[in-house]
């Protein structure tokens, strides 16, 4: 069926291309006669190919039924690159309701247990903890009808629109289009069998293999508790200032000219990176306000947002030095240190040099990072 729809094309698409170049050697009425047959054919292919749409968008509802009713999915999935046929190994995963995600490699672990996710380093012997209402709920592409929509962005969450049959892996399929991914569903089974995506120009394949639905798991399959030995580090991403750099502040910038001032006087400045809109942001900025009443002469605190309304998300006063960030020239703050989730912490010297810094508010790798510096906190 896939393929007939591919030999469909072909004619169809090779007949229209043909009339270009002929046309001015055409009557009026030979013009007429091919526009009437071109029309024809159009509305015969689109006869033939609706219900192959139809039966598309019919896999793709099931699958959404089928994942939305069950309680628990289990299975695995390899990756390849750019149409290798290698893989970088094989990753089991375990989904459960509500929110519950567990992934399990070879190198590395990671489970959410529906309120915060760890992301374990067994070679290492390190894991972070990630805050959902900083980096979002985790879930897997293809399977967002398990988690539902209630805890994705809507563009996220798979529709049955404009899908189309394909053939995946010699199997017949649903083939769904979204922003950042191509998602195939299995005709026969209704469930994800896999997806394609693309990352820094290389093109990436993820193929689900064994599937199952309400499989019994486990009693602790999304308990985590650190083994002896075990050290949590901080969050991190590849946008942020490395440390030991210093972000290249600009004179010209309010903002920046404010920080530099702020930071020059204290031996090393924590700088909150935080949003009027994030409640982790509010909860932080409390401890902050508190630590500081107590904090060394030496510690200075500051609190970078693009809002001076970030102030109402603590009870009372802030009473921490504040720099709104929004020059409209774009020699922001949060942009120079490269912060893309809130909040973000860095510690700084006097000469504004990177001695510290994570994404989310654990104040462990706060306290950690400062005693390492010499700054004991009460």
């Amino acid at each position: 069926m896939a393929q007939n729809l591919r030999n469909y094309q072909t004619r169809i698409g090779c007949h229209i291309s043909w009339v270009p170049f002929h046309i001015r050697d055409l009557s009026r009425s030979g013009y007429r006669a091919i526009m009437v047959s071109i029309s024809i054919t159009a509305a015969f292919m689109g006869m033939m190919l609706q219900p192959q749409v139809e039966q598309a968008s019919d896999i793709v509802k099931r699958c959404i039924v089928s994942l939305s009713s069950a309680q628990t999915a289990v299975g695995s999935y390899l990756i390849s690159a750019d149409g290798d046929q290698k893989y970088f190994g094989r990753v089991n995963f375990t989904l459960k309701k509500s929110d519950m995600l567990a992934l399990d490699s070879v190198r590395t672990m990671e489970i959410f247990d529906g309120k915060q996710q760890y992301v374990i380093d067994k070679k290492s012997k390190t894991y972070q903890v990630r805050d959902p209402k900083v980096f979002g709920v985790p879930y897997m592409i293809g399977f967002e009808a398990f988690v539902g929509s209630a805890s994705m962005d809507s563009k996220d969450v798979m529709k049955p629109v404009g899908a189309t049959l394909v053939t995946f892996d010699g199997q017949l399929a649903a083939k769904v289009v979204s922003q950042d991914q191509t998602v195939y569903i299995d005709a026969a089974r209704a469930l994800p069998m896999g997806y394609e995506y693309s990352v820094g120009g290389s093109k990436y394949l993820v193929r689900y293999k064994d599937v199952q639905l309400n499989k019994d798991l486990r009693t602790d399959a999304f308990t985590f508790t650190p083994s002896m030995g075990m050290k949590e580090v901080a969050v991190d991403s590849p946008s942020l200032t490395k440390v030991g750099s210093k972000p290249s502040m600009s004179s010209e910038s309010a903002s920046s000219v404010a920080l530099q001032t702020l930071i020059s006087n204290k031996r090393y400045t924590v700088i909150t990176f935080a949003q009027a809109r994030s409640e982790p942001s509010g909860i932080l900025l409390t401890r902050m306000r508190d630590l500081a009443a107590n904090a060394p002469k030496a510690l200075g605190m500051v609190v970078v947002s693009n809002s001076k309304d970030v102030s109402k998300l603590v009870k009372g006063r802030l009473g921490l030095p504040m720099i709104v960030d929004n020059d409209i020239r774009g020699n922001r703050l949060a942009g120079l240190f490269g912060v893309t989730n809130y909040p973000t912490l860095f510690v700084v010297d006097s000469e504004g040099v990177v001695q510290h810094r994570q994404i989310g508010g654990s104040e462990t790798l706060l306290r950690d990072a400062l005693s390492n510096l010499g700054i004991e906190l009460p």
